[in-house]
Protein backbone atom coordinates (compact mmCIF):
# COMPACT_ATOMS: atom_id res chain seq x y z
CA UNK A 1 0.00 0.00 0.00
CA UNK A 2 1.56 3.44 -1.41
CA UNK A 3 2.27 5.89 1.76
CA UNK A 4 -0.23 8.19 2.65
CA UNK A 5 -2.89 5.57 1.66
CA UNK A 6 -4.78 3.79 4.18
CA UNK A 7 -5.60 0.10 4.19
CA UNK A 8 -9.78 -0.06 3.24
CA UNK A 9 -12.26 -1.05 6.21
CA UNK A 10 -13.71 -4.43 5.78
CA UNK A 11 -16.77 -2.92 4.37
CA UNK A 12 -14.96 -1.24 1.38
CA UNK A 13 -13.14 -4.24 0.56
CA UNK A 14 -15.86 -6.70 0.49
CA UNK A 15 -17.58 -3.92 -1.94
CA UNK A 16 -14.24 -4.14 -4.26
CA UNK A 17 -14.59 -7.82 -4.31
CA UNK A 18 -18.25 -7.40 -5.09
CA UNK A 19 -16.97 -4.95 -8.00
CA UNK A 20 -15.00 -7.35 -9.53
CA UNK A 21 -17.49 -10.34 -9.22
CA UNK A 22 -19.67 -8.02 -11.22
CA UNK A 23 -17.01 -7.49 -13.55
CA UNK A 24 -16.04 -10.33 -14.66
CA UNK A 25 -19.38 -12.05 -15.37
CA UNK A 26 -19.82 -8.89 -17.40
CA UNK A 27 -22.22 -6.58 -15.47
CA UNK A 28 -20.26 -3.70 -15.83
CA UNK A 29 -22.25 -1.15 -14.28
CA UNK A 30 -23.19 -3.37 -11.29
CA UNK A 31 -19.24 -3.50 -11.15
CA UNK A 32 -18.91 0.27 -11.51
CA UNK A 33 -21.74 0.72 -8.66
CA UNK A 34 -19.46 -0.93 -6.30
CA UNK A 35 -16.78 0.18 -7.02
CA UNK A 36 -17.66 3.55 -6.33
CA UNK A 37 -19.22 2.29 -2.83
CA UNK A 38 -15.71 1.14 -2.25
CA UNK A 39 -14.45 4.90 -2.77
CA UNK A 40 -16.87 6.59 -1.14
CA UNK A 41 -15.96 4.00 2.07
CA UNK A 42 -12.40 5.60 1.95
CA UNK A 43 -10.54 2.45 -0.55
CA UNK A 44 -8.31 5.88 -2.02
CA UNK A 45 -5.87 3.02 -3.70
CA UNK A 46 -4.37 3.70 -7.30
CA UNK A 47 -5.86 -0.02 -8.08
CA UNK A 48 -9.49 0.62 -6.99
CA UNK A 49 -9.51 4.02 -9.36
CA UNK A 50 -8.25 1.62 -11.91
CA UNK A 51 -10.94 -1.27 -11.99
CA UNK A 52 -13.30 2.32 -12.17
CA UNK A 53 -11.65 3.42 -15.20
CA UNK A 54 -12.10 -0.33 -16.59
CA UNK A 55 -15.39 -0.58 -15.75
CA UNK A 56 -16.04 2.56 -17.10
CA UNK A 57 -14.23 2.05 -20.66
CA UNK A 58 -15.98 -1.48 -20.67
CA UNK A 59 -19.55 0.60 -20.44
CA UNK A 60 -18.79 2.55 -23.40
CA UNK A 61 -17.35 5.60 -21.69
CA UNK A 62 -14.56 6.35 -22.90
CA UNK A 63 -13.58 9.96 -21.48
CA UNK A 64 -14.83 9.04 -17.88
CA UNK A 65 -12.37 5.82 -17.93
CA UNK A 66 -9.21 8.25 -19.05
CA UNK A 67 -9.97 10.64 -16.77
CA UNK A 68 -9.79 7.98 -13.57
CA UNK A 69 -7.31 6.79 -15.17
CA UNK A 70 -5.36 10.05 -14.68
CA UNK A 71 -6.48 10.32 -11.17
CA UNK A 72 -5.17 6.90 -10.54
CA UNK A 73 -1.73 7.78 -11.36
CA UNK A 74 -1.42 4.36 -13.37
CA UNK A 75 -1.60 3.18 -16.74
CA UNK A 76 -3.97 4.80 -19.02
CA UNK A 77 -6.81 2.74 -20.42
CA UNK A 78 -6.56 1.41 -23.97
CA UNK A 79 -8.52 2.46 -26.44
CA UNK A 80 -9.42 2.11 -29.84
CA UNK A 81 -7.57 4.69 -32.41
CA UNK A 82 -11.39 5.52 -33.92
CA UNK A 83 -12.29 6.99 -29.92
CA UNK A 84 -9.53 9.36 -29.27
CA UNK A 85 -11.18 12.43 -30.84
CA UNK A 86 -14.22 11.98 -29.29
CA UNK A 87 -12.17 11.00 -25.69
CA UNK A 88 -10.35 14.38 -26.64
CA UNK A 89 -13.70 16.48 -26.81
CA UNK A 90 -15.02 15.20 -24.36
CA UNK A 91 -12.03 15.84 -21.94
CA UNK A 92 -11.47 19.45 -23.30
CA UNK A 93 -15.06 19.79 -22.52
CA UNK A 94 -14.90 17.93 -18.68
CA UNK A 95 -11.19 20.81 -17.97
CA UNK A 96 -13.13 23.23 -18.97
CA UNK A 97 -16.05 22.82 -16.56
CA UNK A 98 -13.53 22.07 -14.09
CA UNK A 99 -9.96 23.43 -14.61
CA UNK A 100 -8.73 21.72 -11.47
CA UNK A 101 -9.26 18.52 -12.16
CA UNK A 102 -5.76 17.15 -12.03
CA UNK A 103 -7.05 13.71 -13.58
CA UNK A 104 -8.89 15.55 -16.37
CA UNK A 105 -6.35 17.06 -17.05
CA UNK A 106 -3.99 13.86 -17.12
CA UNK A 107 -6.92 12.07 -19.08
CA UNK A 108 -6.10 14.83 -21.45
CA UNK A 109 -2.44 14.87 -21.60
CA UNK A 110 -2.53 11.00 -22.17
CA UNK A 111 -4.92 10.86 -25.12
CA UNK A 112 -2.92 13.79 -26.50
CA UNK A 113 0.30 11.65 -26.48
CA UNK A 114 -1.83 8.75 -27.66
CA UNK A 115 -2.86 10.97 -30.99
CA UNK A 116 0.42 12.29 -31.47
CA UNK A 117 1.70 8.62 -31.46
CA UNK A 118 -0.88 7.89 -33.79
CA UNK A 119 -0.04 10.86 -36.42
CA UNK A 120 3.61 9.87 -36.42
CA UNK A 121 2.85 6.01 -37.05
CA UNK A 122 0.65 7.72 -40.36
CA UNK A 123 3.62 9.26 -41.17
CA UNK A 124 2.57 12.78 -40.23
CA UNK A 125 5.01 14.38 -37.71
CA UNK A 126 3.77 17.69 -37.88
CA UNK A 127 0.73 17.03 -36.64
CA UNK A 128 2.53 14.53 -33.68
CA UNK A 129 4.51 17.76 -32.69
CA UNK A 130 1.43 20.05 -32.85
CA UNK A 131 -0.73 17.88 -30.37
CA UNK A 132 2.59 16.85 -27.98
CA UNK A 133 3.89 20.48 -27.45
CA UNK A 134 0.32 20.89 -25.85
CA UNK A 135 0.86 17.57 -23.89
CA UNK A 136 3.42 19.28 -22.71
CA UNK A 137 2.64 22.65 -22.10
CA UNK A 138 -0.56 20.76 -20.07
CA UNK A 139 1.48 18.95 -17.95
CA UNK A 140 2.12 19.36 -13.91
CA UNK A 141 5.71 20.31 -12.90
CA UNK A 142 7.62 17.08 -12.14
CA UNK A 143 4.60 14.67 -13.16
CA UNK A 144 5.68 11.23 -14.10
CA UNK A 145 3.94 11.37 -17.45
CA UNK A 146 6.55 13.42 -18.90
CA UNK A 147 8.89 10.95 -20.24
CA UNK A 148 6.28 9.21 -22.17
CA UNK A 149 5.46 12.41 -24.05
CA UNK A 150 9.03 13.11 -24.23
CA UNK A 151 9.52 10.29 -25.67
CA UNK A 152 7.16 10.95 -28.75
CA UNK A 153 8.26 14.03 -29.31
CA UNK A 154 12.14 12.57 -30.20
CA UNK A 155 10.77 10.30 -32.54
CA UNK A 156 9.26 13.01 -34.21
CA UNK A 157 12.97 14.93 -34.18
CA UNK A 158 14.17 11.07 -35.51
CA UNK A 159 11.15 10.70 -38.41
CA UNK A 160 11.84 14.74 -39.28
CA UNK A 161 15.97 13.89 -40.04
CA UNK A 162 15.11 10.61 -41.74
CA UNK A 163 12.99 13.05 -44.30
CA UNK A 164 15.40 14.88 -44.76
CA UNK A 165 13.68 18.17 -42.42
CA UNK A 166 17.15 18.65 -40.74
CA UNK A 167 16.03 21.89 -39.22
CA UNK A 168 13.09 20.41 -38.31
CA UNK A 169 14.86 17.66 -36.18
CA UNK A 170 17.44 19.78 -35.07
CA UNK A 171 15.05 22.35 -33.60
CA UNK A 172 12.50 19.48 -31.79
CA UNK A 173 16.03 18.00 -30.29
CA UNK A 174 17.21 21.08 -28.81
CA UNK A 175 13.96 22.05 -27.09
CA UNK A 176 14.45 19.16 -25.39
CA UNK A 177 17.67 19.84 -24.33
CA UNK A 178 17.00 23.24 -23.62
CA UNK A 179 14.99 22.00 -20.86
CA UNK A 180 16.47 18.77 -19.93
CA UNK A 181 20.09 19.35 -20.98
CA UNK A 182 21.34 15.30 -19.50
CA UNK A 183 18.81 13.58 -22.21
CA UNK A 184 21.36 10.97 -23.81
CA UNK A 185 18.98 9.96 -26.51
CA UNK A 186 18.12 14.03 -27.90
CA UNK A 187 22.06 14.33 -27.84
CA UNK A 188 22.24 11.46 -30.24
CA UNK A 189 19.70 12.76 -32.13
CA UNK A 190 21.40 16.10 -32.88
CA UNK A 191 24.66 14.37 -32.90
CA UNK A 192 23.05 12.12 -36.40
CA UNK A 193 21.80 15.51 -37.29
CA UNK A 194 25.20 17.61 -37.30
CA UNK A 195 26.61 14.14 -38.97
CA UNK A 196 24.31 14.77 -41.99
CA UNK A 197 25.19 17.81 -42.07
CA UNK A 198 29.05 16.77 -41.69
CA UNK A 199 29.90 19.65 -38.66
CA UNK A 200 31.77 16.71 -36.94
CA UNK A 201 33.12 18.80 -34.31
CA UNK A 202 29.92 19.58 -33.09
CA UNK A 203 28.69 15.86 -33.74
CA UNK A 204 31.66 14.48 -31.49
CA UNK A 205 30.78 17.14 -28.60
CA UNK A 206 27.35 16.17 -28.70
CA UNK A 207 28.51 11.96 -28.74
CA UNK A 208 30.88 12.90 -25.55
CA UNK A 209 28.06 14.69 -23.95
CA UNK A 210 25.22 11.75 -24.56
CA UNK A 211 28.18 9.30 -23.18
CA UNK A 212 28.78 11.01 -19.91
CA UNK A 213 25.06 11.58 -19.20
CA UNK A 214 23.29 9.47 -16.64
CA UNK A 215 20.41 9.10 -18.87
CA UNK A 216 20.06 5.85 -20.29
CA UNK A 217 20.62 4.76 -23.74
CA UNK A 218 20.53 1.43 -26.13
CA UNK A 219 23.80 -0.63 -25.52
CA UNK A 220 23.90 -0.39 -29.87
CA UNK A 221 23.70 3.42 -29.41
CA UNK A 222 26.93 3.68 -27.20
CA UNK A 223 28.66 1.02 -29.13
CA UNK A 224 28.36 3.39 -32.04
CA UNK A 225 29.10 6.28 -30.38
CA UNK A 226 32.43 5.26 -28.35
CA UNK A 227 33.47 3.85 -32.12
CA UNK A 228 32.70 6.97 -33.33
CA UNK A 229 34.90 9.04 -30.49
CA UNK A 230 37.74 6.67 -30.81
CA UNK A 231 37.23 5.19 -27.63
CA UNK A 232 37.71 1.70 -28.64
CA UNK A 233 38.46 -0.20 -25.34
CA UNK A 234 35.24 0.99 -24.42
CA UNK A 235 33.54 0.39 -27.14
CA UNK A 236 34.54 -3.41 -27.08
CA UNK A 237 33.55 -3.98 -23.75
CA UNK A 238 30.09 -2.60 -24.79
CA UNK A 239 30.11 -5.09 -28.03
CA UNK A 240 30.75 -7.91 -25.44
CA UNK A 241 27.73 -6.66 -23.25
CA UNK A 242 25.13 -6.67 -26.99
CA UNK A 243 26.76 -10.04 -28.12
CA UNK A 244 25.63 -10.97 -24.72
CA UNK A 245 22.43 -9.73 -25.43
CA UNK A 246 21.88 -12.12 -28.37
CA UNK A 247 23.40 -9.65 -31.08
CA UNK A 248 25.65 -11.51 -33.87
CA UNK A 249 28.96 -10.56 -35.07
CA UNK A 250 27.49 -9.36 -38.15
CA UNK A 251 25.51 -7.42 -36.63
CA UNK A 252 28.67 -5.96 -34.38
CA UNK A 253 31.23 -5.70 -38.08
CA UNK A 254 28.08 -3.55 -39.60
CA UNK A 255 28.08 -0.64 -36.88
CA UNK A 256 31.53 -0.48 -36.46
CA UNK A 257 31.76 -0.03 -40.27
CA UNK A 258 29.31 2.19 -40.03
CA UNK A 259 30.94 4.60 -37.50
CA UNK A 260 34.63 4.36 -38.89
CA UNK A 261 36.32 7.34 -37.81
CA UNK A 262 36.82 9.58 -40.83
CA UNK A 263 33.68 7.98 -42.50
Amino acid sequence: MPRGIKKPSKASAAARRAGTAHFNAGRHEKALACFRRALALGDASPELRTFIAHALSSSGRADEAVAEFGRSGLAPVMLHPESLPQAETALRGALAENPRDGGVRLGLIEILRMRGQAALSAGDPWAAEELIREALARLPRGSAARAKVVDVLRACGSAYLFSGRRDDAARVFRGILRSAPRDARACLGLAAVMRAEADQKKELALLSRANLSTEPISRRDRFRSLMKLGRYKLAVAEAEKILDDGATLDDIRQHGHILTPGR
